[in-house]
Order: C-alpha cells, then structure tokens, then sequence
C-alpha cells in the first residue's frame, strides 16, 4: 500500500499541474487529455436525474483518488458549479488550488461562505461539490462511526440538504486495478430521513455517506490520501457542535 501511495501522490501532482494550464469547456482547446484519463459509466446519469427537479445538486466525495480530476471531468461534461473548499490568508497552496479550478471553469467557495452563495449556486441548476472525509474542527460536526470508531465528521453536507430539500449524491474518481485510467462513477443519492429529528436526521446521513467512503477506501486504499489523524479528536475532548444547534 505505502508503494501505491507514493506513487498515486507524484500522479496527482501531475494531473494537478496539467489542470492547472488547462482551460474551461466553452473555450473548445486545453481539455481533451481529462476526457482520455477519465472514462464514465452509465451512473453518470444519476447526477441529471437529480439536475431534472430544478434545484441544482450536492456531489459528496472523498479525498480518494483524483478528486481534483472528477471535478474537472464533470465540469468537461457540462455539469456548471461550485466547490465548497478551504480558503486561507496568504496561503499559497490554496491560492494555487483555487487557481487551477477556475482555470477549467468552477468556482471554489470558503467553507464559511454565505448560504446564499450555495443558493445561487443550486438556483442556476449547479452543482455543490463538498470533500468530507476528513477531521475540521473549526466546522460544526457530529461523532460519526467511521471506520468502527466514532470520528469527527462534518455536518454541512447534511445541513445543505435539509436547506435545500436534495440528496447527497456520493461521485469518486479512482484507478480500478490494472487499470490505466480513472473511472468515474455515482452511487445512489442518500436522502435525509424526514421522519427523524434533525440531529438524529443528521448523524444518520452523514453516517451512511462515511459507510459509502469506508466501502470505496477498503477497494483502493493506496488513493485515500490521508494526510492527517483521522481520529484525533475523541468524544469528551472536543464538544461537537451541529449546525442544526446552532
């Protein structure tokens, strides 16, 4: 795994330099080489399916694979949006990362954004992409299973979709085994149980989307970058605090 892991890491630089000098979808030049690296499956599908209803769409991911790649694949594929991403105070790695996306054409938004940024978003058919899988403190969070042991997991993605009335759609970008190329691929979209309370509403959406992203890691773990203690924080030390509390 430690070998898959280094090497994944050097083909991320790769692609991410190469995103970087690409350009958006309407510009016709600088994008066939995401089309060639990422094929799709019919699963795709699921994503204008829930586009169909009008009030746009929630992608959750996970930092597996070449999240950066999904997101410009589906931005080649039409999808117009926005991730929901870290933005920091002369830090230039963000900077970067923030470069690279609005040059093939989507816009990142701060993680303490406005809800009506999102809304804007959502309205005009867009998509909301959100990479969930690992410890933020500064962020409302529940205590999640993850993995057998309860994690710091955040509440956002739940929140938006109470606000917003969609499902969580779950989209990864990962090498099959022995494969060349990425694949891109939907689950089915998760639904908020209407008939539980909102924290328990809440816990129980964000613990089905943590089940999906254990599922896709223990298939590829050598594409999960985990580059930090995923586990950290222990109920007691930390008191959780979910956006619907506040």
């Amino acid at each position: 795994i430690a070998a898959g892991a280094r090497h994944h890491a050097r083909e991320l630089a790769e692609h991410w330099l190469r995103l970087a000098r690409s350009r958006p979808p309407e510009a016709g030049t600088g994008g066939d080489w995401i089309e060639d690296l990422v094929e799709e499956d019919d699963s795709v599908e699921r994503i204008d399916e829930v586009l169909a209803a009008g009030r746009g769409a929630i992608i959750v991911t996970a930092h597996l694979g070449d999240w950066e790649l999904l997101c410009a694949r589906l931005r080649r594929r039409g999808y117009a949006g926005a991730v929901i991403g870290l933005k920091k105070r002369r830090d230039p790695v963000a900077d970067w990362l923030i470069d690279m996306r609005r040059a093939y054409g989507v816009t990142t938004l701060a993680q303490d954004s406005s809800p009506r940024e999102v809304l804007r978003v959502l309205q005009a058919g867009g998509t909301v992409g959100l990479l969930c899988d690992l410890e933020v403190r500064r962020l409302a969070g529940e205590f999640v299973p993850f993995f057998g042991r309860p994690a710091l997991t955040m509440t956002a993605p739940a929140a938006l979709a109470r606000a917003h009335r969609l499902p969580l759609i779950p989209v990864r970008c990962v090498k099959p085994r022995g494969s060349a190329i990425y694949r891109l691929s939907v689950d089915e979209p998760l639904e908020l149980d209407a008939s539980m309370d909102k924290k328990a509403a809440t816990v129980d959406l964000m613990a089905r989307v943590n089940e999906r992203f254990e599922a896709w890691i223990r298939e590829t773990p050598e594409q999960w970058a985990w580059h930090q203690a995923r586990w950290r924080t222990r109920p007691g030390e930390l008191e959780a605090t979910p956006l619907h509390a506040r």
